[in-house]
């Protein structure tokens, strides 16, 4: 399960990175429409790798003496 969870975090903090260069190469264009899509992608990319990581680790059999 930790494997998972690095995954995820590494994978976010890819999204953050690449998307914080990109905003400040739409703010330097003063392209406020583009800064709103870069924002918006972010978001729904970062919720989508969350809820597959949760899935995954609710799912896991290896794993079910947590909820026991």
């Amino acid at each position: 399960m930790a494997v998972v969870i690095n995954i995820m975090q590494m994978s976010i903090q890819t999204i953050n990175v690449t998307n914080s260069s990109l905003i400040a190469k739409a703010i330097g264009e003063k392209d406020e429409n583009k800064i709103k899509l870069i924002s918006g992608n972010s978001i729904m990319l970062t919720m989508i790798i969350s809820i597959i990581t949760i899935l995954i680790v609710l799912f896991d059999k290896t794993n079910f003496t947590y909820f026991i």
